[in-house]
């Protein structure tokens, strides 16, 4: 550690102040008195200049006053570096050979589609009569006749006064007939049912057998209208008997009349009541059935089911069949004199959401002319091939006629259509899919392939070269019933002179690509037809179920592709033989207009076809005064290497910044008069090299032209120990650049800065476009000063990218500065140690007392604590076990003084046979900003002692 040297002297002034008292000049009684020396100890001033002597530091102004503030500042000047030869491109080679392989056939392609015929089934119709049959009415319920009067069954009574107790022999009854009205009809032929007749007997005497009779309203015995009732029946009890009604006819109106005979009764006592007594009959009816009536009318239900047959002559065979093109048409003829409604089911057609066919139809009585259509589009229908028939039921329901009387015979009918078609009466109903056998169709297609070249080709043998033939059946999704295909080209033949001929079998879905190598084969064709011929016979199987979606196709894809030949005849023009390419700029740099400095264009050509021809070369993108490169070479026959050189000095190569690509043609031309034959390998070989280029600018988009920035490495040496623990606040650590380079220049740069004791700092900045701004600050570099730097390295690399020009000459320099002002954060280790010195100075036994006295001048803005310490041996400051003297803290920019009072034991510090004095000084910063040295600032101090003794001349002469 670099010491301070502070030199300070001791200067022992005797300041004797006597008082005393006379006395007798008595031995034992000699005055005594005090003496009082005051001594400098310490007198320094502290200042930042004395210990700051690198000339990188340096005063400035801050302020009128006067005032300075030290500042670190170091520069250092960057090389000038220059684009120079980095605009190259590396050597370009390119080699095509131009020969039979280039009288070439373009790939091509045809696509065929076809899809199958409409399939369907010829319309179908059944109409059904339906009659209504046995006609059902509802039960009759009890209903009772008028009275029969005991007046007017036994007319005798007439002359038996009332109150008269009389004794009533057995008697036959007088016929008596009363009128009858049945609710029900009005008239009904009934061919089943039981009318039931019940009697009623409320007469005072009994009544034995007895016999009903049905009349008309003229008293016309009804056929079959006869029903007997045995006896006896007792008064008020009933007997019953039952009339069939099969066979009988009744009218709604009729008489019923009652026969029979009566016990008679004894002790009768006749009065009104006796002669008003009788019975009734009670009539019901149940099971009513008729073949004809005028009545009210029950639903009547007509049920029917059967099946329409498809056309024998149709040759598709259903198993399930998604309907294109459909209609169910109902027709109804209503003959009933009561309205209906009909529920029809039809189970072999399905709705698309899977469901069985059914519909409810309203008809009206008497109605006809009655139509009801439905679209059947996506409805299916299903079937078995063993049953090729539409299934159908259906129900007829009359309405209940409520109270309303109608007329009905059981011949009355209802007549319905029901029929299947494709729009119209004529037309078939037609499929979208289809499931069963489909009639065999003919699928077949043709065309052409035309054969592009620029030559006209008579015959030629292929060295290579392929058929694809891709088929995709969307029809056929299964191989069931799937169709096959037979592909035949009539100017491809194979070597035993047989035209080209592939069979596809079972064609379902998707196929995998069928490849024929043609490397075999020959093609054939006239001048005036350069076309390959193709034909396709696509054939369905017929007795496989097969499923096919009808409303897709078959898509046939024919490719020729790859062909080349090993030796063609034919008619060649004069560009037959020519070869337009290009070569790729592979650099990253991407140029759009380039002045070249150097490099060579390099043609050599290589005759091998063994004919006069002349070569006719062009590159577009080379240009000098405006004219491209283009250049004729005569070709003579001979094999031997031809070689021409173009100078490309003082050339411009023009590209667009989207296409770095070369472009050049070869065109060879060869007689086109006559034909002729060229084989596989007779060649024109032409070699390009493009070498030795390099640049005077290029205009572009730059990638990365990297300029590198050579190391620049400064000791630092003006930052004594002694300001260890003070750390810069703020330091300024820049670079300022200079270029004349017109196009993003991206700074990459570290600033490396390191120290004896190992610590490192590194402070970068990246990808900084110095043509942005050329004044380029680096973050953080308090951190690498505060280390206290030994070197500081600076080094990085400069890319230069983008669009615009870049030329050789182009350059960048600049200047690295390093500026801190003095203006420190003060840490808690901060401390100025100053060197100990020895104190001079005896010490008396005798001293009583003494008093240590400080002047302090703190001019500085920070404050600080002040601590003196004494030892017998320097080494003890080292080792810590130096005493304290005292310790004092000083405010910033104070004036104090101050003393201390020393007590016995520090007194006892001065007795010592030797003293050394040390001072130290702990730097306090200020909390809320950092810390500035003023180069006028300094800390002063003064410290000097007052010490007391005591004279005693009797103690001195006892000694």
């Amino acid at each position: 550690m670099k010491k301070i040297q502070f030199k300070f002297s001791i200067v022992f002034i005797l300041l004797f102040l006597f008082g005393c008292s006379l006395n007798e000049p008595d031995k034992g009684n000699l005055p005594s008195w005090t003496i009082r020396v005051e001594v400098p100890l310490l007198e320094t001033e502290v200042t930042l200049e004395e210990f700051l002597e690198d000339s990188l530091i340096h005063k400035i102004p801050v302020d009128e006053n006067g005032d300075s503030i030290f500042v670190f500042e170091k520069s250092i000047d960057i090389d000038t570096v220059t684009v120079g030869d980095q605009l190259e491109i590396d050597n370009i080679t390119e080699s095509f050979s131009q020969s039979v392989e280039d009288v070439t056939v373009e790939d091509t392609q045809v696509e065929e589609k076809v899809g199958f015929d409409p399939v369907g089934v010829s319309p179908i119709e059944k109409v059904i009569s339906s009659v209504v049959g046995t006609i059902t009415l509802n039960d009759i319920d009890i209903v009772g006749t008028d009275p029969y009067t005991f007046s007017s069954i036994y007319p005798d009574l007439g002359s038996i006064p009332n109150d008269t107790t009389v004794n009533i022999p057995a008697f036959n009854l007088e016929p008596v007939a009363n009128s009858f009205t049945f609710d029900d009809f009005t008239n009904a032929v009934f061919t089943g049912g039981t009318l039931n007749l019940t009697i009623q007997n409320n007469l005072v005497i009994p009544l034995g057998d007895t016999q009903v009779d049905l009349q008309d309203t003229d008293g016309n015995p009804i056929s079959g209208g006869t029903a007997s009732i045995p006896g006896p029946i007792q008064t008020g009890e009933s007997g019953s008997g039952q009339l069939s009604l099969v066979g009988v006819t009744l009218p709604g109106d009729l008489k019923v009349q009652v026969t029979g005979n009566s016990p008679g009764q004894d002790n009768l006592t006749i009065d009104e009541d006796a002669r008003d007594s009788s019975f009734t009959v009670l009539i019901s009816g149940s099971d009513l059935e008729v073949e004809s009536a005028t009545a009210k009318l029950p639903v009547q239900t007509i049920n029917e089911a059967g099946s329409i047959t498809l056309s024998e002559s149709d040759s598709n065979k259903v198993e399930e069949a998604r309907i294109l093109d459909g209609r169910l048409v109902i027709e109804i003829d209503n003959y009933m004199g009561i309205s209906s409604v009909l529920n029809i089911v039809i189970p072999s057609i399905q709705t698309p959401s899977g469901y069985i066919f059914q519909t409810t139809i309203n008809v009206d009585a008497n109605q006809t002319g009655i139509q009801d259509v439905t679209w059947l589009t996506d409805y299916s229908l299903i079937m078995t091939l063993g049953d090729q028939s539409v299934s159908y039921q259906y129900a007829v329901n009359t309405i209940d006629t409520g109270d309303d009387l109608v007329t009905i015979t059981s011949e009355d009918s209802i007549q319905i259509s029901i029929g299947l078609d494709g729009g119209s009466v004529n037309n078939d109903i037609t499929f979208s899919y289809f499931q069963g056998l489909i009639t065999p169709q003919n699928l077949g297609f043709d065309g052409s392939i035309s054969m592009e070249s620029e030559s006209d080709i008579l015959e030629a043998d292929l060295g290579s070269g392929q058929i694809v033939i891709t088929v995709n059946n969307q029809v056929n999704q299964t191989v069931g019933g799937a169709p096959s295909a037979i592909i035949t080209v009539e100017e491809l033949l194979n070597n035993q002179d047989q035209p080209f001929e592939i069979t596809i079998e079972q064609i379902a879905g998707e196929m995998l690509p069928e490849t024929i190598d043609l490397s075999d084969y020959r093609i054939v064709m006239p001048l005036e037809d350069q076309n390959l011929h193709y034909t396709a016979d696509v054939s369905t199987t017929y007795g496989e179920v097969g499923e096919y979606s009808l409303t897709d196709s078959i898509t046939v894809e024919i490719q020729v592709a790859g062909l080349t030949f090993t030796e063609v005849r034919g008619y060649f023009t004069q560009d037959a033989i020519v070869d337009s390419s290009t070569i790729e700029m592979e650099n990253e740099t991407k140029v759009e207009e380039a002045v070249m400095k150097s490099g060579d264009l390099g043609l050599t050509i290589r005759n091998h076809i063994g004919i006069i021809a002349i070569a006719d070369i062009t590159i577009n993108e080379f240009s000098k005064n405006g004219e491209i490169i283009n250049i004729e070479i005569p070709i003579n026959s001979s094999s031997t290497p031809q070689d021409t050189i173009i100078h490309l000095d003082g050339y411009v190569i023009s590209l667009p910044i989207g296409d770095q690509t070369i472009h050049y043609t070869s065109k060879i031309s060869i007689p086109s008069d006559s034909a002729m034959t060229l084989t596989f390998g007779d060649s024109i070989q032409v070699d390009v090299n493009i070498v030795d280029i390099s640049f005077e600018s290029i205009t572009g988009i730059i990638d990365t032209v990297e300029v590198g920035i050579e190391p620049v490495e400064q000791s630092i040496d003006a930052l004594p120990e002694e300001m260890n623990g003070i750390n810069f606040e703020h330091v300024d650590m820049y670079l300022d650049f200079d270029t004349n380079i017109g196009i993003p220049v991206l700074l990459n740069l570290t600033i490396t800065a390191s120290n004896e004791a190992g610590d490192i700092e590194e402070s970068s900045v990246t990808n900084w476009d110095i043509t942005d701004s050329t004044h380029v600050v680096m973050p953080d570099a308090e951190r690498l000063i505060n280390i206290k730097p030994d070197n500081i390295i600076a080094e990085g690399q400069a890319t230069i990218l983008g669009e615009g020009t870049v030329a050789t000459d182009q350059f960048i320099d600049g200047t690295f500065t390093v500026s801190a002002p003095l203006e420190f954060e003060i840490t808690d280790s901060a401390k100025i140690e100053l060197d100990p010195e020895k104190v001079e100075m005896e010490i008396q036994d005798e001293l009583e007392a003494a008093v240590l006295y400080m002047d302090i001048d703190n001019q500085f803005e920070f404050g600080s604590s002040i601590s003196v310490l004494t030892a017998d041996f320097i080494t003890q400051f080292d080792d810590g076990s130096a005493d304290t003297l005292f310790t004092l803290n000083i405010e910033p920019d104070t004036v104090k003084t101050d003393s201390i009072d020393l007590n016995d034991e520090k007194l006892d510090l001065f007795r010592r046979d030797s003293l050394y004095v040390k001072s130290d000084v702990q730097l306090l910063g200020t909390q809320d900003e950092p810390s500035k040295f003023l180069s006028t600032d300094s800390l002063k101090i003064l410290l000097y002692g007052a010490f007391q003794y005591l004279v005693d001349p009797a103690a001195q002469d006892e000694e």
